[in-house]
């Protein structure tokens, strides 16, 4: 059975639109609109750590607003209840206990029905710095072991020996 997310209601004037869906994400629901990933609605209370580090308020309860770092400081200085995820930094966040919840929330669904350029990321993009350094810090942690090393360069003579099957075959 599908979660039900008490959130969902925000959505009322986007889902007449037919670019609109919705799909688990996180343990929450991400909302797309006009072929962009715009919202992923949170509800987990309780949740106020991550990696040793404590924060006021329940990291995980609330909307997350997909969004580029450059728009950050604009939608800051038009929603003032806002702030950065602490652990998805590029986005937004905007805690489900924050008194006036509901009206932000509505006034950025506005701003996503009225195509705002500042919300929404396009679905299975990263950045290639970023996605680069963590594959290379990665690669250098994998082939420490002496085992792997092996295995990577058996894997690279074996791709030689059958090139140079190949080639002795054409003559």
């Amino acid at each position: 059975m599908a979660k039900k997310f008490i959130q969902s209601w925000i959505l009322e004037t986007l889902e007449e639109h037919p670019s609109f869906f919705t799909k688990p994400m996180f343990g929450g629901l991400s909302v797309y609109y006009n072929d962009l990933m715009v919202l992923v609605f949170m509800e987990k209370e309780g949740d106020r750590e991550w990696q040793g580090t404590k924060y006021d308020f329940d990291i995980w309860n609330g909307l997350l607003i997909c969004c580029s770092r450059e728009a950050h400081q604009s939608l800051f200085g038009e929603f003032t209840n806002l702030v950065s995820h602490p652990i998805l930094g590029k986005w937004l966040f905007l805690k489900m206990e924050d008194e006036n919840y509901e009206e932000v929330a509505l006034g950025i669904v506005r701003l996503i029905k009225e195509k705002d350029t500042r919300l929404g990321i396009v679905p299975g993009t990263r950045s290639k710095s970023k996605s680069k350094s963590k594959s290379k810090s990665k690669s250098k942690s994998k082939y420490k072991s002496k085992s792997k090393s092996k295995s990577k360069s058996k894997s690279k003579s074996k791709y030689k020996s059958k090139s140079k099957s190949k080639s002795k075959s054409k003559n």
